[in-house]
């Protein structure tokens, strides 16, 4: 029962949290979507790290790892090739989507067909790899 009455405290606490920072500013798409670029570099930071050590790179890397066997090292690869990358492409991309109010990946739709291209070919690329994986 205190369980209960804790987890009904803290999220009428959000609620009203909530609540209270939308009356202070206009919501659109962009506020709410991209934080109406107003984000600091730590808090980014912070956000792509909770983004990539999840828990599958903790719980599931290590399960894996257990039932598969050396193939799951590849947890540890792609983890160290995620800040290598995005170290160098979503700067670029931050610009890029700043500078023609982009605030989703279906917005450059109307832009150009080279991102969109990219993407898709992302995508694919990522499904097939995961559908690969995951079948051993």
């Amino acid at each position: 029962m205190t369980a209960l009455l804790i987890l009904t405290a803290f999220f009428l606490l959000t609620l009203v949290i909530g609540i209270r920072a939308r009356q202070k500013q206009k919501m659109n798409l962009e506020n709410w979507a991209v934080g109406g670029r107003s984000f600091n570099t730590v808090f980014v930071f912070l956000l792509t790290a909770g983004e990539v050590y999840t828990t599958f790179s903790f719980l599931g890397g290590s399960g894996w790892a257990y039932s598969k066997g050396i193939s799951a090292v590849y947890v540890m690869v792609y983890i160290a090739l995620s800040y290598v990358t995005s170290y160098f492409l979503l700067p670029l991309i931050w610009k890029y989507a700043h500078k023609h109010r982009l605030v989703s990946q279906s917005d450059s739709r109307k832009n150009t067909t080279v991102i969109c291209s990219a993407w898709l070919l992302q995508s694919l690329v990522s499904s097939r790899l995961f559908r690969l994986w995951s079948s051993n």
